[in-house]
């Protein structure tokens, strides 16, 4: 499946912004995402929810809210990456947000803010911002991200997933999701490009639940992402090994301070 080039819409000189939700069986996190996207103040956007056969609710969700979503499909994936494919083959924006189900924008003028630094931003890879963490009480915890840091990205994703507007241009050079990836492919699409192009906006563009898939999965991510920078970056070798499993240590300690004392700790 190849990126399709963007037909886009322009409104004055903002680009068309498209969101993609993907989901599977999560009826009542679906339907708040579907509410954050809809609620945007921004209306020059299209958005695809895909649904990956769910048997909830989920799909008579997506019904009650047909006036909001551009496209929809309900039907068995490959998995992650595949499900993202689907997304931005579905949809024609210039930029792509992936707001999974249970995320929701941090809150309604985000897209309107942020349209004027895209509509500037044509010979940027990715736009990317802030993300904060909530309990299920719907309370950060947390908010991560910043300025990309070379280093760092030399080793794992260092942008949160879920504020990076995607360039469509950038689908079109380096190819759509690897679908063999399950929870890094993000960082492997990102580091095809030797020199990615960021511009960093200082602005919490998502709320997202902790918990996710990566979170409940740190240790086949890590594998990932140790694969990823052999195949991308750098051949591994001691150093880098040794680096991955620091982080390895590092991040089951900090989980399991976490269950011990709350999630505000660390």
């Amino acid at each position: 499946m190849d990126a399709v080039t963007a037909t886009e819409k322009i409104a004055g000189n903002v680009p068309l912004v498209s969101v993609v939700t993907i989901a599977k069986n999560c009826a009542q996190s679906l339907d708040r995402t579907i509410r954050s996207v809809a609620g945007q103040t921004f209306r020059n956007y299209d958005y695809a929810v895909i649904d990956g056969g769910s048997v909830d609710a989920s799909v008579e969700i997506i019904k009650a809210n047909q006036e909001a979503i551009t496209s929809w499909v309900s039907e068995p994936d490959r998995g992650i990456g595949d499900a993202f494919n689907k997304g931005i083959i579905r949809t024609r924006g210039k930029w792509i947000i992936f707001m999974n189900a249970g995320d929701c924008f941090a809150d309604s003028g985000v897209l309107a803010i942020l349209s004027e630094t895209l509509s500037k931003s044509d010979s940027v890879d990715i736009v990317h911002g802030e993300v904060r963490q909530i309990d299920k009480d719907g309370v950060c915890v947390r908010t991560v991200g910043g300025p990309l840091n070379r280093r760092k990205f030399n080793f794992h994703m260092a942008i949160p997933h879920q504020a990076i507007f995607h360039n469509r241009d950038f689908f079109n050079c380096y190819g759509l999701f690897d679908e063999s990836y399950k929870i890094a492919m993000d960082y492997e699409l990102l580091t095809r490009k030797k020199n990615l192009r960021t511009s960093y906006v200082a602005l919490p563009v998502a709320s997202t639940e902790l918990g996710g898939v990566s979170q409940q999965n740190y240790r086949k991510l890590i594998l990932e992402m140790r694969k990823i920078r052999g195949k991308n970056i750098a051949p591994n070798g001691l150093l880098s090994d040794g680096r991955y499993f620091l982080t390895y240590a590092k991040i089951s300690v900090i989980i399991l301070l976490r269950k011990m004392f709350g999630e505000k700790f660390v």
